[in-house]
């Protein structure tokens, strides 16, 4: 993990998050989209990922190794009044167990918390997706709850568990 980075999304990035947003995989581990995108959809994404996160409600990075995107790390669901983001996080298969998820998580929740000011994080995850569970747990994320039968994916109902990390400078 020596050199990794956070950087904005470029346009050179559209091929990498349409191949990883279109991954089976990935919808069955993560629990969202749970279909294909078009190109199209994810260039858009690209062209307005530099809207501020106050108009957009979301912002999302890569995690880089310095030339290559590793993954991506995102804010979402972004409440400016309560000031609560959800978090999200993709490593590459390829660069998975090198440290780059901790990198990218400890890096936006300093960011979320000390730039922006946000007082809640939560991040949800399959109950199936233990690799995850781990990553939240050491990154400091508190379990607070599961909901039942949350997700379908083919013809199974999976749960999603429920982790919170909260400002709390005292």
């Amino acid at each position: 993990m020596i050199g990794a980075q956070i950087r904005a999304i470029e346009p050179s990035d559209v091929d990498v998050i349409f191949r990883w947003e279109n991954d089976p995989q990935q919808w069955k581990d993560g629990g969202a989209n749970c279909r294909p995108l078009s190109r199209a959809d994810i260039q858009s994404f690209v062209d307005n990922s530099s809207l501020d996160i106050y108009q957009q409600r979301q912002m999302r990075l890569m995690i880089s190794d310095g030339e290559t995107a590793v993954g991506c790390v995102d804010l979402f669901d972004f409440d400016p009044f309560s000031l609560h983001a959800n978090i999200g996080i993709l490593v590459d298969e390829l660069y998975r167990q090198q440290g780059y998820a901790t990198y990218a998580i400890e890096w936006i929740v300093d960011y979320a918390f000390n730039i922006i000011g946000i007082k809640s994080l939560c991040a949800t995850m399959l109950s199936t997706n233990d690799i995850s569970r781990h990553l939240f747990e050491h990154c400091g994320f508190k379990y607070i709850g599961t909901r039942r039968q949350w997700y379908r994916i083919g013809d199974k109902m999976y749960d999603e568990l429920i982790y919170q990390l909260v400002n709390d400078p005292t």
